[in-house]
């Protein structure tokens, strides 16, 4: 532990948290930056790699936090309140944050089972989004989010923040275009059902057999053409007014769930 109190700028730990924000230096330099009790709590405790926690003690006011850290042997740095406020794009932050190690994960790291449940995201932009949907997914009980092609990066601090630590508990890997998505699917005997709002199939009456992908679109383009030929069946959410489509996550919140349901993963 590191008791030099840090309250500089210019530091060449701020520097590097500040650089971490952008998708050029997370790449770079292999990790990322996690802020906030839950999240960082999580990362720890689901094993990933932490190279630095950061705390602010004039902020941090958690006990079970304090008492957790306390028991956990990781590099500490400790900020004054006001630079990890100035670093901090939360509106009152708890005064924790870590540097984390990224993990790369692609589809052959991915252990198919007769139960596996995937979501599949093709070309997702928004972070918020793409966080807010690891969550679901965890909390469904999916078995892992595939992110196909051009997507946002999960480790943007908005979509860690987004996924309140998910991100640390279900795997999310990537397939490099369409083509391997569909060749993994093929391969491992992955059904696919796809959203579209041109499908004339309610997602209700749908079957989700297992192993099953629900394959969500860009928040713009939808589903590609050769994407939806690779499907077993395309649905539709149905819409009232005058407004035809949902919030990517809220879409997906809805198909990941009646899919879990039918499998029986949730149970009164």
């Amino acid at each position: 532990m590191n008791d030099e109190i840090i309250s500089s700028a210019q530091n060449p730990l701020i520097k590097k948290i500040r650089s971490l924000k952008t998708r050029k230096a997370r790449v770079r330099e292999g990790a990322f930056w996690v802020e906030g009790l839950a999240p960082v709590i999580e990362a720890i405790d689901a094993g990933w790699a932490v190279q630095s926690l950061v705390r602010s003690p004039d902020l941090l006011k958690s006990k079970d936090a304090i008492r957790f850290l306390r028991s956990v042997n990781i590099n500490e740095r400790i900020l004054s309140a006001e630079l990890f406020e100035k670093l901090s794009d939360r509106d009152g932050p708890a005064g924790l944050g870590a540097i984390v190690s990224t993990r790369d994960l692609e589809l052959s790291d991915l252990e198919v089972r007769s139960d596996s449940l995937v979501a599949i995201l093709v070309e997702p932009q928004d972070p918020g989004n793409l966080g807010t949907i690891i969550r679901t997914s965890y909390c469904a009980g999916v078995s892992a989010v595939v992110l196909v092609g051009n997507s946002t990066d999960p480790f943007d601090p908005r979509s860690v923040r987004a996924s309140m630590g998910a991100l640390f508990r279900i795997p999310v890997v990537r397939a490099a275009g369409a083509q391997d998505l569909v060749r993994w699917a093929s391969d491992e005997g992955v059904r696919l059902t796809g959203t579209s709002s041109r499908a004339h199939k309610s997602y209700r009456s749908a079957e989700y057999g297992l192993p099953q992908g629900i394959v969500m679109g860009n928040e713009q383009k939808g589903i590609p053409d050769d994407v939806a030929e690779a499907c077993t069946s395309l649905v539709s959410i149905p819409m009232t007014g005058t407004i035809n489509s949902l919030n990517l996550s809220a879409a997906a919140a809805i198909m990941l769930y009646e899919a879990a349901i039918q499998n029986g993963k949730h149970k009164d």
